[in-house]
């Protein structure tokens, strides 16, 4: 399938692929934060299960995500991207039925680990798929409406959780999505066509593949462990340093190799070198908010798991109707011009509900309309930082550009809830109210980087 030109010489086609793509991105969106608050349902099953080995359950998903993201996106361009998009989607479809089923704890982790690694090969191939689908001059409404599914999902999966499991029990957690992925699954072997770039390099260097999984999965194993560990405790610092010491070998090795799994050249653009540093930024912000927001209604406002989940829904709901409108308004005037504001929004939230928000339940009043601005600003930000990341790439580096971003993303997602839990500990009650105000405040102090950050980015002339 190919889409050149303006507008209208895109067809009815490529709008049922970019459904299909940014609907499977949704799916497994949803499941980096739909398991926080099936937490307590499953250590009240599974009792003779330690709440450490039980947490698996969440990190492992955020960890093997992270870790095959980059060889997922090297794959993807050297023998199809489809190709490997379907085998994600497979993937992910069996671990769920492994998790639905889960007859033990190892059970149900080895299908979020399933699932991790099914989202590692989706998320990247469904992003340049898209790009290699539209043309440039849609690239950010395009990405905009990709992005904006996926954040709604990621923003209101404990909305989605907390109502799952209080009415149907936790396992429905994993049902819910095999009807979904196998729908997606024949609308992609229908509407989707391969696309291999000619310029293709040939096989990825296999021991760099093996070097970076386990540098990135290791830094995001240390990052979500380290709220149950501790910061200082060896497990941590030595899961960090081991991640740390593999990046480092990484580099020359793809420095030296023809076919690198990483290609450092894209590093060279400023929209990719910048984009993806503000994108970990940024997502650790928002990933703390996420769960920070949750905790606090549940442990200080006393809402149950399901009144905490719709009391959070408005910010994924304005960001889905923000993203819309900020992806054409970036093919006008370009990325940079909506990232700034909806940064600046999201911060001003997390300042509002520091000070803003007391130990009694204000919603209406005080709640909502934070609410609102931090999830307007995720809505303008969230999806034009993905598509300012790989506004340079070359088109047989989209996939890899793409994974590599998601990288940055995912390694941001998985400190935002680490900073949290080591903050919070298990403080409940009013007492614990300053506790959630001091994550606010480090959320708000990374927004400011991330906005500082933002500014160096290239205007719309510069990268077009």
């Amino acid at each position: 399938m190919t889409v050149t030109g303006e507008h209208n010489d895109v067809g009815r086609r490529a709008w049922l692929a970019l459904a299909v793509l940014a609907g499977t991105f949704g799916i497994v969106m949803v499941s980096v934060s739909v398991m926080n608050v099936a937490f307590d349902a499953l250590a009240d099953e599974f009792t003779g299960t330690s709440e450490a080995s039980l947490s698996w359950v969440i990190t492992g998903y955020t960890t093997m995500t992270a870790a095959l993201l980059i060889p997922a996106g090297r794959y993807a361009d050297t023998y199809g991207r489809r190709r490997v998009f379907i085998i994600g989607l497979t993937v992910y479809t069996v671990s769920s039925i492994l998790g639905g089923l889960g007859w033990s704890p190892l059970a149900v982790i080895l299908g979020r680990v399933g699932q991790g690694a099914g989202s590692a090969l989706v998320t990247p191939t469904s992003m340049s798929l898209i790009l290699s689908i539209f043309p440039s001059t849609m690239r950010s409404t395009v990405i905009g409406i990709w992005g904006s599914v996926g954040a709604v999902a990621a923003a209101g999966g404990p909305a989605l959780g907390g109502l799952v499991v209080d009415h149907l029990g936790w396992r429905w957690i994993f049902w819910l999505n095999i009807p979904l992925c196998l729908l997606a699954w024949v609308a992609a072997t229908i509407w989707l066509d391969e696309h291999v770039e000619e310029s293709a390099d040939g096989t990825p260097d296999p021991l760099g593949i093996v070097i970076s999984a386990g540098a990135v999965g290791l830094l995001a194993l240390g990052l979500t462990q380290s709220g149950d560990w501790g910061w200082g405790d060896f497990g941590t610092i030595s899961t960090l340093l081991a991640g740390a010491a593999l990046a480092v070998v990484l580099i020359p090795r793809c420095r030296r190799h023809p076919v690198p799994v990483l290609d450092l050249g894209l590093f060279r653009l400023r929209s990719f070198a910048l984009g993806n540093v503000v994108t970990l930024v940024f997502n650790l912000a928002f990933s703390a908010m996420i769960l920070n927001n949750v905790l606090f209604l549940i442990r200080v406002w006393d809402y149950s798991a399901a009144g905490a989940g719709f009391g959070i829904s408005p910010s994924p709901l304005s960001a889905a109707i923000t993203a819309q409108v900020s992806g054409r308004l970036a093919d006008r005037h370009g990325t940079r011009a909506l990232i700034l504001p909806g940064i600046a929004m999201v911060t001003a939230g997390f300042v509002y509900l520091t000070f803003g928000v007391g130990t009694e339940p204000t919603y209406w009043t005080r709640w909502f309309p934070a609410a609102l601005v931090f999830g307007s600003g995720v809505g303008m930000a969230f999806a034009n930082l993905s598509s300012v990341s790989v506004s340079d790439a070359p088109p047989s580096r989209l996939a890899i550009a793409s994974a590599t971003n998601g990288s940055f993303r995912a390694v941001g997602t998985a400190l935002g809830p680490a900073i949290v839990i080591g903050t919070i500990g298990g403080a409940t009650g009013a007492a614990a109210a300053s506790r959630f105000d001091t994550v606010w405040l480090i959320a708000a102090a990374f927004g400011v980087a991330a906005f500082v950050l933002a500014l160096r980015l290239p205007t719309d002339d510069a990268h077009r």
